[in-house]
């Protein structure tokens, strides 16, 4: 807040009715002040900055964090750079790039697409007009473009103009400054997601040599920390073609996080926590419902190890009726904004309908895939590919995905296999491939069962090559070319 007023005259912020301003500096430091003074008051050792210092420094000491890191700054940040250079060499398809936020073509790398609805939202709140039909932005769900605004007002998006500053820079400024909040919030959450893959890895993957054999618990769990491969499976999460998207201004990120946190969280029965990510997972996308399934699993699957680990005792209430509750959460959030729409449109699940002008429909496994295969089996693979590029890019992502679904039931457990299923099988049937292949850089299951199955040498060519080609996706996306 206080480097939000020395840099950007503050903010002036509007969340559910409520108005929330930062904009004199003096305000925010007395503020600041009574805060370290009561802090101080309370708790007197260690004192704030020392606190602060020892946190910082024990998480990045933290195993992993370390884990995270490399792979994280060394892909996310490569991504930008190479999307803007493929701006100013390849080019946008019609000469000029069809949206602007400004003149600049870095200031302007992250309105593509999706992004400008997450943007809208974030400005304005949702707008919904069922006379008019077509695109809505009720389509999309609050919890991104909500922390973008929150983002995008520490950046300066909502403060004051300066004085000599006219009301068209004002607008450029503001617009990119809540554009950029959201790509801060991508590459955030995906470090944060990270951290957590490395820490739920640790607990999964069975610490042996590629190619052996031998099954988990029913719950997921399984002996020895697996660092080696769960270091794999980071590397082959960052490295994934269509993981372009977590430096996006796109949800994937976010729900990759909450996703993560739930199921680390829920395993180790630390409720409120999991409970938490699981509401935010059900506010990011409409597919986030799918997580209380896993979980339940999950919480099933807990309950009966506890019972045969203790013969002759009944069901560990302790465990069923709070995992049952914290399971139905994220279902819970995603009914609650359902209902909230109803509120502002009249319309029950306003945004399932609203998503039926992106070709998001149920139309039944014919319907949805039967044209692919048709072409796929009649013309073959070339005429396909000429006449259908970015389909079969998904296409080849969401059938590689499908195809691990079982060995990850087998060895993970069938709650991660259910995660699998339940993201990819009704988009399948509603919109077929498209935009399947972000979908898959969400699956965290997959490439933890990859990260054990491969070895290093083969882990290391793959991740060549799938970074080779995520420069060429983002390429494709950033200079607004459909690959979304």
């Amino acid at each position: 807040m206080l480097c939000s007023a020395v840099l950007h005259n503050g903010f002036r912020l509007t969340i559910a009715d409520t108005r929330i301003s930062a904009t004199s500096v003096w305000r925010v430091v007395i503020l600041l002040l009574v805060a370290v003074g009561v802090r101080h008051a309370i708790v007197r050792r260690p004192s704030w900055l020392a606190d602060a210092r020892e946190r910082a420094q024990r998480f990045w000491r933290d195993p992993a964090t370390l884990a995270a890191w490399p792979t994280w700054w060394s892909t996310r940040l490569t991504v930008l750079v190479a999307a803007y250079f493929a701006t100013l060499i390849i080019g946008f398809p019609r000469g000029e790039a069809p949206v602007r936020v400004s003149e600049h073509e870095w200031l302007n790398l992250p309105a593509r697409w999706d992004a400008m609805w997450y943007l809208g939202i974030a400005k304005n709140g949702y707008e919904y007009d069922s006379a008019t039909g077509g695109y809505q932005n009720a389509a999309f769900f609050p919890a991104y473009p909500m922390l973008m605004r929150v983002g995008g007002a520490l950046l300066g998006a909502a403060g004051r103009p300066a004085s000599n500053e006219s009301y068209l820079t004002l607008s450029e400024r503001s617009d990119s400054s809540w554009l950029w909040a959201g790509v801060v919030i991508s590459l955030w959450s995906f470090f944060l997601a990270q951290r957590y893959l490395f820490r739920l890895g640790r607990e999964l993957v069975p610490r042996m040599p590629p190619g052996s054999h031998a099954p988990v618990t029913a719950a997921g769990t399984s002996g020895g920390d697996g660092n080696e491969a769960t270091a794999r499976a980071l590397v082959l999460l960052a490295t994934f073609p269509f993981a372009l998207f977590f430096s996006a201004v796109y949800t994937e990120s976010l729900f990759l996080l909450g996703s993560l946190g739930a199921f680390y969280h829920y395993r180790r029965r630390e409720w409120i926590q999991a409970a938490s990510w699981g509401a935010l997972v059900g506010l990011v996308r409409p597919n986030g419902c799918f997580l209380s399934v896993s979980l339940a699993l999950i919480g099933l699957a807990l309950a009966k190890q506890m019972r045969a680990e203790s013969p002759g005792r009944g069901w560990d209430l302790r465990t069923l009726v709070p995992g049952g509750l914290v399971a139905a959460v994220p279902g819970a959030a995603m009914l609650a904004h359902t209902a909230w729409l109803y509120a502002l449109t009249g319309q029950w699940f306003a945004w399932a309908e609203a998503q039926e002008a992106w070709g998001r429909e149920y139309l039944g496994i014919q319907e949805s895939l039967g044209q692919f295969f048709y072409v796929l089996q009649l013309r073959g693979v070339d005429t396909l590919t000429q006449n259908s590029p970015y389909a079969f890019l998904n296409a080849a992502a969401a059938l590689g995905a499908l195809a691990c679904a079982w060995p990850v039931g087998r060895w993970l457990g069938l709650p991660y296999a259910a995660f699998i299923l339940l993201n990819l099988g009704p988009p399948l049937f509603a919109g077929g491939f498209m935009s399947t292949g972000r979908l898959v850089a969400t699956l965290f299951p997959v490439f933890l069962y990859l990260g054990w199955r491969l070895s290093p040498a083969a882990c290391q060519q793959w991740a060549t090559v799938a970074l080779l080609l995520q420069g060429a996706f983002a390429a494709m996306h950033f200079t607004w070319r459909p690959l979304v």
